[in-house]
């Protein structure tokens, strides 16, 4: 084993899912899920420091930190969302620690859209893509992926120019939109 560590929160009946994990060029190592932890530790410059907890098993958020090399320090961490909902489900971080996160419904209508975003109205339960500097404290782009059905992100791979490709599921075939010549 070369590193081993705890991060998360528990104060009672609050629950942390890792869902996506990803090393940066530096070997820092970035950490996405789910949590209803209060106590989830989120750091000064946090993009999404806080949330509006529930009380209950059910009040899940998103979030993504980033650990040193080490596994000895926390560098970022931050809520994404509000609650009820899924969290995130994937991360990459590129050659220059670039992040992008996909979501798999990420919960509420407090994730943070940037204007002129693919898809700026949240009219659905589907997840959202979000390419962050890499400190966390600047968002380059972030876009919900929705469509008429539920439906949620199941993979991310980014490539050396920081395009984005993504694959999901949907409920209702023909409820989300495909480019010309799409296979089906």
């Amino acid at each position: 084993m070369i590193r081993s560590t705890y991060i998360g929160g528990y104060t009672g009946n609050e629950y942390d899912y890792r869902n996506g994990l990803a090393l940066g060029p530096d070997g820092s190592v970035w950490i996405c899920g789910n949590t209803n932890s209060e106590s989830w530790p989120i750091t000064a410059d946090a993009l999404m420091p806080t949330y509006t907890y529930q009380g209950s098993a059910s009040s899940w958020v998103g979030f993504l930190a980033h650990l040193t090399a080490d596994g000895s320090r926390l560098l970022y961490s931050t809520f994404l969302g509000d609650v009820n909902g899924g969290g995130a489900s994937h991360v990459h971080a590129d050659g220059s620690g670039i992040v992008t996160l996909l979501g798999g419904g990420f919960p509420g209508y407090a994730f943070p859209i940037t204007p002129g975003a693919y898809d700026t109205v949240r009219d659905g339960g589907g997840p959202a893509v979000m390419r962050l500097s890499p400190s966390g404290s600047r968002i380059f782009y972030s876009s919900w992926l929705e469509a008429a059905a539920p439906m949620g992100g199941g993979a991310l791979s980014v490539d050396g120019r920081g395009r984005a490709a993504m694959v999901g599921y949907v409920y209702s075939p023909g409820a989300y939109p495909t480019t010309s010549g799409a296979f089906q």
